[in-house]
């Protein structure tokens, strides 16, 4: 597993070296490490997943330091003003709003993700998402996703990216294992709803991927039987109707009764193909 792009692991800079060794009292940013509500001592986390930033103290010396931009996952086993913290990295990490408020809150270093309040903004932004995206589907005649649902790319073209899944919240929250970086067991679901919110490529379902099968089968069948269709009224036509590529008639040639029927036939039978081939959820 690796971390995203905009999460970087802990490595020590000649300023975070100097301010982990600072003494000096007027010194007022340093380094700090705080511990979530993650415990998980078998997976070597007895105390709860650890994070960095950096804390400065307050212009009066009064108040309690204040977090410094993000907290970011110590990815890699690290010491840190001379502790070891062991390094862990997840598919799925939280945005940061729903870290930094209870950030100086709580005893020590510790502090608690907001699930509570993910899985309610998650839900909202789904529901209206999808009230757009049911919406667009039914103007434009497109497959018409379910909430919380594979959304068809077309409508993606018009709705955009999914939202995060209130699921990812409700996983977390109850301590889903290789959500959390705990363990390398995939988890299908959930990886579809982050590819899917990343704008990647959905995952389909076994059944989805089977009922997808099935509909192609008996597409291309169809396609298939239009073109015999199509071979045997022309070959029914006679000679008359073909001109070969590398010779050109002197004379117009006149056709039959019979042949010109055979070629309309012919005709519309190549018109059904391509109404097959470009229809809503047609193949392509």
């Amino acid at each position: 597993m690796t971390a995203p792009g905009n999460w970087k692991p802990f490595t020590p800079t000649a300023q975070a070296v100097r301010i982990m060794a600072t003494t000096d009292p007027t010194q007022n940013k340093r380094l700090a490490v705080f511990l979530d509500q993650h415990r998980n001592a078998a997976a070597g986390f007895p105390d709860g997943r650890a994070w960095w930033g950096y804390v400065e103290r307050a212009a009066n010396g009064a108040d309690m330091p204040g977090l410094v931009g993000e907290l970011q996952p110590v990815c890699a086993d690290s010491m840190i003003r001379g502790k070891f913290y062991k390094g862990w990295q997840a598919p799925w990490y939280p945005d940061s709003k729903y870290i930094n408020r209870t950030i100086g809150l709580m005893d020590g270093n510790h502090f608690e993700i907001d699930y509570a309040s993910m899985e309610i903004d998650y839900r909202a932004a789904e529901e209206a998402y999808y009230q757009f995206a049911i919406t667009a589907a039914l103007a434009h005649e497109l497959p018409v996703p379910t909430i919380g649902g594979l959304v068809d790319y077309r409508v993606r073209a018009i709705a955009g990216k999914p939202p995060r899944s209130p699921r990812i919240a409700q996983a977390a929250k109850v301590g889903h294992q290789w959500l959390l970086g705990f363990s390398d067991e995939k988890d299908e679901l959930l990886e579809r709803l982050i590819s899917a919110a990343s704008g990647h490529f959905e995952i389909p379902t076994p059944d989805q991927m089977r009922s997808t099968a099935d509909d192609t089968a008996a597409l291309m069948q169809q396609v298939k039987d239009l073109q015999a269709q199509m071979q045997a009224l022309f070959a029914k036509a006679g000679d008359d109707v073909l001109v070969p590529s590398d010779e050109k008639p002197k004379k117009k040639r006149v056709m039959s009764e019979a042949q010109k029927a055979a070629l309309a036939k012919g005709r519309q039978a190549h018109a059904q193909k391509s109404a097959l081939d470009f229809a809503p959820g047609g193949a392509r």
